[in-house]
């Protein structure tokens, strides 16, 4: 993904085919909070307001509705095994057996079954690493007898660079998972490190995809990696993209964009936001160099729900015709983005915290958890529903319409509500309008066939409050 140009001193050589990068559409479950399969599993106890009974059964148990939303792409949280029952251990997050499935969420085996049936299903599995710390205490040996080095948070590189890099590698060769999400990377970079270690990660992970590709495997050949970096696009660059004499990650979360996009369709965790459609603009002058593939989301497993800043801006919820239309208008924008893209569990159909307002009555549910709560994907209501039904027509435009995940900004425009951008690759061209304001507007617009409701328009395009066209044209 292009966002401006970038001077390179260096020649770059790409082994691994990164073009597929920009029509990842992820979908991201929080194991413990998403779904429980097996009453024998999970941890029943976590921070945020889930039961946090999740499990790998439960995962496997949703894979076709995964596939049905439109997704093509899985990313779980850490499923590691962290020997013990805590609320800490519940997150994942503090693993002490890289190389072994929490028993709290599964075997081995059932994540392997789960993998397989994803793959099946065509959609490609990521998993969570944390490359950066571990649970406090001595980790369990890799198969080959490594082990990190250093403080437990952070480790310590280069001597946890070869433990590492057999952890990255062998799900690979051993699961065929397709890619990485890499949990705080600025513990592997400069920020924590004398260097960016994530060039030696990344090019054993390609070096290690090219070979399976080499040999007729399908899947374990993506060798995607995108980084949790929460921070500016200067640093964002810093510890991410950049590496000294190279580079170092593909792809990082858009964490500056994420805080566009909120800010104009409802606020951001601080309060800070509502604005017109011009702020949209800001998503694209991020700076990042032209490598790059930053990955673009509305929430997270550390974020309050998209629902809950609708509120928090607002003051209505789920019973006002508004927070539905300012959802769709958010996942229009994704779906239209240039680049790979991640939706959360729940943001498909509205998800709210309902006990937010009151954090002592949902499990201590403050910012950086109250988003993880219990999944569900069956037993809509009729607004529910209605989005998700949105959200899987969207996506599904979007795989069939290059234009959409790989084209080229043109024509940019803005008018208090309306964002208004031609997306163009090759002969594919759709014009995307969007109405992030509560008032109507009849738009200028190419001849042309919308792709969401069938309808052709030549000329003007009504768009009604927090209306959406993808208006296919030649």
């Amino acid at each position: 993904m292009t966002l401006i140009p970038f001077l390179l001193l260096f020649t770059f050589v790409f082994s691994i085919d990164t073009s597929v990068f920009n029509n990842l559409r992820i979908y991201q479950v929080m194991v413990s909070s998403f779904q429980d399969g097996d009453s024998s599993r999970g941890y029943c106890t976590g921070y945020g307001p889930s039961t946090h009974c999740g499990d790998l059964r439960g995962i496997i148990n949703s894979l076709q509705y995964i596939k049905d939303l439109g997704m093509n792409a899985l990313w779980m949280t850490p499923v590691f095994n962290s020997n013990g029952g805590s609320k800490l251990d519940s997150t994942g997050y503090y693993t002490y057996d890289y190389f072994n499935v929490d028993p709290k969420f599964g075997t081995n085996d059932e994540l392997h079954e789960l993998i397989n049936k994803a793959h099946n299903l065509g959609l490609y599995v990521i998993l969570d690493g944390v490359f950066g710390h571990h649970k406090s205490g001595n980790v369990a040996a890799s198969p080959n007898g490594k082990y990190p080095e250093g403080g437990n948070n952070p480790v310590s590189y280069p001597g946890s660079l070869e433990f590492y890099k057999e952890v990255a590698t062998y799900w690979i060769n051993n699961y065929e998972i397709d890619g990485w999400r890499l949990d705080q990377a600025y513990q592997v970079s400069t920020k924590n490190q004398d260097k960016n270690y994530w060039t030696d990660i990344r090019e054993i992970i390609e070096s290690t995809c090219d070979n399976r590709k080499n040999q007729g495997k399908q899947w374990g050949i993506l060798g995607y990696m995108v980084g949790e970096i929460w921070d500016s696009a200067d640093n964002i660059n810093n510890w991410g993209y950049y590496a000294s004499g190279g580079y170092g990650l593909r792809s990082c979360f858009h964490f500056p964009g994420r805080y566009y996009l909120v800010q104009t369709l409802a606020c951001e965790e601080s309060g800070k936001g509502g604005y017109d459609a011009e702020n949209l603009k800001n998503i694209f002058t991020s700076g990042y160099p032209e490598y790059a593939y930053p990955n673009m989301f509305m929430t997270n497993h550390d974020l309050l729900r998209f629902g809950n800043l609708i509120r928090k801006k607002y003051g209505y919820g789920r019973d006002n015709n508004d927070y539905w239309g300012r959802h769709r208008a958010a996942i229009a924008f994704l779906a239209s983005y240039t680049g790979p893209i991640t939706i959360y569990y729940g943001d498909e159909v509205g998800d709210l915290v309902e006990c937010y307002n009151n954090p002592g009555d949902c499990g201590g549910a403050y910012n950086d958890n109250a988003a993880r709560s219990d999944g569900h994907i069956q037993g809509f209501d009729s607004n529910e529903q209605a989005l998700h039904d949105f959200t899987a027509k969207l996506m599904k435009i979007r795989a069939s319409n290059p234009a959409l995940y790989q084209g080229t900004i043109q024509n940019e425009k803005t008018d208090k509500g309306l964002y208004k951008v031609d997306k163009i690759y090759e002969n594919n061209k759709v014009q995307v309008m969007i109405n992030v304001g509560t008032y109507s507007y009849d738009v200028n617009c190419e001849k042309g066939t919308d792709l969401i409701t069938g309808k052709s328009y030549s000329g003007t395009c009504p768009l009604t409050a927090f209306g959406v066209i993808f208006l296919k044209y030649n």
